[in-house]
This record gives C-alpha cells, sequence and structure tokens, in this order.
C-alpha cells in the first residue's frame, strides 16, 4: 500500500479516533507528535502498538518519534521491520534513509534510498537524502545527479538551488554547515 504525501516537511502520519484501550494510546500517542511532546507520545505508541494498535500510522509516528529523539537504533529496527511489510513504500524508504544517515551509515542509506529512488521518481526527498549519503560517501557526481533530480522536482528549495549554483561540480566529503545541507526534520 503505498503513501505519497510528498510535501516538504510532511505533518506526522494521521490517525482515526476509535474507542479501545490500544486506540486510544495511539490516538493519543499521536496527538503529542502533532504537537512536539516526542518523550511523552512515544510510551503512548509503544503501548498501543503491544496492545494491537500496530498498524502503518502508529509504527509510522512511532519511527518519527524515535528518530527525532535520537533514539537510532530503535527507529532503524522499527522501519526495517515496516519496509519487510511494505517494500515499495517511498515514506518508510525515506524514513529509514535519514535514520540510517543520522547514524552515519551512508552506505546502507544509499541501499534503501537508490531503489526507492529509481521506483519513485517524483518524491523530492529521496533523491535528497540519496545525495547526502553519496556525499558521505565521497561518491561526488552520484551526489551532485541525485540533488539535480530533487531541484527538478522542488525547483524552489534555496539551499540546495544555492548549493549547487556554488559546487556545481563537486560535493561535499560530509554534509554539515559548510554544505548548507541539512536533514529536515520531518521527511
Amino acid at each position: 500500500m503505498e503513501h505519497d504525501r510528498g510535501g516538504d516537511h510532511a505533518p506526522p502520519f494521521q490517525a482515526n479516533d476509535d474507542a479501545t484501550p490500544d486506540t486510544e494510546q495511539r490516538t493519543l500517542g499521536i496527538r503529542l507528535v502533532n504537537q512536539g511532546k516526542l518523550e511523552h507520545a512515544i510510551p503512548c505508541l509503544e503501548r498501543a502498538v503491544r496492545q494491537g494498535a500496530g498498524d502503518y500510522v502508529s509504527q509510522m509516528n512511532l519511527s518519527l518519534a524515535y528518530l527525532n529523539v535520537g533514539r537510532l537504533a530503535e527507529a532503524i529496527s522499527l522501519l526495517m521491520e515496516s519496509l519487510q511489510q511494505s517494500p515499495h513504500d517511498a515514506d518508510i524508504s525515506i524514513l529509514l534513509g535519514k535514520a540510517l544517515l543520522t547514524s552515519d551509515q551512508p552506505q546502507e542509506a544509499i541501499a534503501i534510498l537508490a531503489p526507492a529512488a529509481l521506483a519513485h521518481p517524483h518524491r523530492f526527498h529521496l533523491h535528497y537524502y540519496l545525495g547526502l549519503a553519496h556525499a558521505r560517501r565521497d561518491h561526488s557526481s552520484q551526489a551532485i545527479a541525485a540533488w539535480r533530480k530533487a531541484i527538478r522536482i522542488r525547483p524552489d528549495h534555496q539551499e540546495l538551488k544555492r548549493w549547487l549554483k556554488d559546487n556545481p561540480r563537486e560535493a561535499p566529503q560530509a554534509p554539515g554547515p559548510q554544505t548548507r545541507l541539512t536533514i529536515a526534520r520531518y521527511h
């Protein structure tokens, strides 16, 4: 099942309101993610998943919360499970690639992002993060190629547009302040 939101900073995944204890925890957890109260959201979403509300929305919100509070191993593990269940889901690939990049695993990020970028050529963040992963591996030409695809999708992305203009033939060795390229809070 494909979930294609495609926004620059997509909001956390939304929930339906149901009346069972697991869905109450799920709804509360998602509400807390939406409010940015991630440390409080995590236990609610973990309980919801344990109690049976381990659906796509719960798992993606829990993964997002783990990622944004720095619990990278847990985010990666949950996203790997989710990707096994939905191998063609671009949103899972984006979050997993971002988590792998954040945990300094660029080669693993490339392995996830490259096939997803081919399957979903109009998804900005797949190309953007693929470029970052290639840059971290010193693959300048692949990084630039990915970022050029990203800028064709989102020509108004100022930091990427500025960086490509200033550095048309070389990619940074490692993304950071010197590149002005950042990993977005939300995919």
